[in-house]
């Protein structure tokens, strides 16, 4: 993880090459596409969205909201510092640094748990404010009494499964779906991928 977050020009094109190969299918619409990421995958959905992939939504469960590496940093494991702040991020000569050109048109949600020790207050505010300069349409739900790891099945590496927490996040992220692409119905699941049941579908009412 931290080669890829020390490296974010080959990070971002690694996903800008998978974006392109999945509109090689028939199946998948030629200019619409959404991208939802769980722990270092929410930090690659903002990515995109820093990069101005073309994408119309982004949802991250548990994620962090900045993609520095750690202090310190060891190929074999082991040795792992905190987290770099902005200024020592900027000032590091060995990072490949990629340039942002943010996708202004893409909506952003964030689902994240109130516990998370990974995002601190000063990380939301950093946030908030990188957003709101670049004129992201964002929205920030903070699950109570919910850690990192919220949205992950029992007996994962890492989870902390709060059942109120992925269902109700899974409902927000259909939620602004259907707010994003109007025109193309859901099918109500029973379930997300978790197995969480989520209780009620999100439909979408026919235009008047």
């Amino acid at each position: 993880m931290d080669g890829l977050l020390r490296t974010p020009c080959r990070w971002r094109a690694l996903m800008a090459a998978w974006l392109d190969k999945a509109r090689e299918h028939p199946a998948v619409h030629p200019s619409f596409a959404g991208a939802i990421g769980y722990c270092f995958g929410g930090q690659a959905v903002l990515e995109q969205v820093r990069a101005g992939h073309p994408i119309q939504a982004a949802v991250t469960f548990h994620g962090l909201l900045h993609s520095r590496p750690k202090r310190v940093w060891n190929r074999g494991g082991g040795g792992y510092g905190a987290r770099m702040s902005a200024e020592e991020f900027a000032a590091d000569p060995s990072i490949q640094k990629a340039p942002n050109s943010y996708r202004t048109e893409c909506k952003v949600l964030i689902e994240n748990g109130d516990l998370d020790e990974h995002v601190p207050v000063e990380s939301v505010e950093e946030f908030r404010k990188e957003m709101d300069v670049a004129g992201i349409d964002w929205r920030f739900h903070n699950h109570a009494q919910t850690p990192h790891g919220f949205a992950l099945a029992p007996g994962l590496w890492s989870s902390t499964y709060r059942e109120n927490a992925d269902r109700r996040s899974t409902l927000s992220m259909l939620q602004l779906f259907a707010e994003v692409w109007p025109d193309f119905p859901q099918q109500p699941v029973p379930t997300n991928a978790c197995g969480t049941e989520l209780g009620q579908a999100i439909r979408i009412m026919p235009k008047l």
